[in-house]
């Protein structure tokens, strides 16, 4: 069902047009939560904080399932929605729902407002690394924001949270995605409270969720310990199912976003000389993958080489002119909008590719073409490397994900290992020990680690 704004609704989108406004909004939405009573049913309450609502995937069956099966424990969504999406939050959500004021809804920004902010709350950032990292993130994500809008959002962020906190009080707190913005103070509350967290996101196998407990992508525990993962017994039914599973995606093409039509990539590089190399690099949300803010951490569990999706790019277009590859690049969707592509785009085409210094630029294109067209993927944490696996392609890891120590890819973790392993998956392909490796990879993973969605009852996989 299509949830269309009302008339009311629509006017939400367009009310905040100045300073004035933009502080009435946060003011008022703390003042209703203090108001709020919650009606506490068990000494166990889980809290789960995201905006799935929105963009459902099945994620709202989903929750909605695990709260029906889980008696023992009270469930609240915090629904990080507006408008329709809070009618939408309110009609399909069977427990507890509650929705963030205007403003804090995820993906909602009034661009260009300027907001003054005061010496009180500047101070209060300054001595909060938390408060600085999520304000670094939104302002370097959205070109479009205006002065002190990060700053007073992201102050006003850190007192809903806190009372969000003060009257759930949860035994757990589950993030949907733990790396943009407003999920970066929730987490850091949580952590100084002492409330657990755990980490909810879509699975890297398509037809599954996750939920962990150390982290996400580089910060799980496939990708922390991966030794100790591959200890995880598996039978060889397990083994067999696991082949099925990879068959079955590589025949329907199983994708959690919808792709377009194949469009004749082919057709587009015929003119291209013969006998070329095509190497194809995948980008990656910098702002919600634990690239940015580039930390410590970051170095640690996501990104050891590069501090974002672009100077990997460039990294991989001098290494294409070097040795005479073609260099095609598919930008991650939700990045069309953030990165710089102006200092990419020269010679613009009508199926949205364009030309680069030595790089094709792809978007809106089937994702499944664009892997079989190519010899080899190459990305940093992009969870396009298990579509790519699933489809038979070599592929080069420059960052941590669950696939780290797998066995089942090229794994580059320092810049001077780049060439001579993208030259070494040219020469190999997709190896049988690394397909063997992956079928042993896919049956650990849906026997101990990912979630069934249940969009697939033909060939049901993952943990029920």
């Amino acid at each position: 069902m299509n949830y269309i704004p009302t008339e009311k609704e629509r006017q939400e989108y367009l009310a905040y047009d100045s300073y004035h406004a933009f502080f009435e909004n946060l003011e008022n939405g703390l003042q209703n939560l203090r108001k709020y009573t919650f009606s506490r049913k068990r000494k166990k309450v889980v809290l789960i904080a995201g905006a799935m609502v929105a963009f459902d995937k099945g994620t709202i069956a989903f929750i909605n399932n695990l709260v029906q099966k889980d008696s023992s424990r009270q469930y609240v969504l915090f629904s990080e929605v507006t408008a329709e999406n809070r009618r939408k939050t309110q009609e399909q959500i069977h427990f507890t729902s509650i929705c963030t004021p205007h403003l804090l809804a995820k993906e909602i920004l009034v661009p260009h407002l300027e907001v003054p902010v005061t010496e009180e709350i500047l101070q209060y950032i300054s001595e909060r690394v938390y408060l600085q990292q999520a304000v670094d993130n939104l302002n370097v994500r959205h070109k479009n924001i205006g002065n002190g809008y990060a700053e007073a959002l992201m102050y006003y962020a850190d007192r809903y949270i806190k009372e969000l906190l003060r009257v759930i009080r949860p035994s757990c707190v589950v993030l949907w995605n733990e790396f943009y913005a407003f999920h970066m103070v929730m987490s850091a509350l949580c952590r100084k409270n002492k409330i657990p967290l755990r980490y909810m996101e879509f699975g890297c196998v398509p037809g599954t969720f996750v939920i962990e407990k150390s982290g996400q992508q580089g910060e799980s525990f496939p990708a922390r310990h991966p030794h100790l993962f591959r200890c995880c017994p598996v039978t060889s039914g397990d083994i067999k199912k696991a082949v099925q599973i990879a068959e079955y995606i590589y025949r329907t093409e199983l994708n959690r976003n919808v792709q377009p039509p194949r469009c004749g990539l082919q057709a587009m590089a015929s003119h291209w000389k013969t006998n070329t190399p095509v190497i194809t690099y995948m980008g990656q949300n910098d702002y919600e993958s634990g690239l940015y803010p580039y930390t410590k951490k970051t170095r640690k569990y996501h990104s050891p080489s590069f501090k974002s999706t672009l100077e990997g790019l460039e990294f991989l277009r001098l290494l294409s002119i070097k040795n005479d590859w073609r260099l095609i690049y598919k930008p991650h969707p939700i990045m069309l909008n953030t990165d710089n592509r102006k200092e990419l785009s020269t010679e613009r085409r009508d199926n949205g590719s364009y030309c680069s210094n030595g790089i094709i630029c792809i978007e809106n294109v089937n994702i499944h073409e664009v892997i079989d067209f190519s010899d080899v993927i190459i990305t940093i944490l992009s969870q396009s490397a298990y579509v790519s696996l699933f489809r038979n392609k070599p592929v080069v890891m420059m960052g941590y994900t669950q696939l780290k120590g797998s066995g089942c890819t090229y794994e580059a973790f320092s810049k001077e290992q780049i060439e001579p392993q993208i030259r070494k998956a040219l020469k190999e392909g997709f190896s049988k020990k690394q397909m063997k490796n992956f079928h042993r990879h896919i049956a650990r993973a849906v026997k101990y680690y990912l979630l069934d969605d249940g969009t697939h009852p033909d060939i049901p996989f993952g943990i029920k």
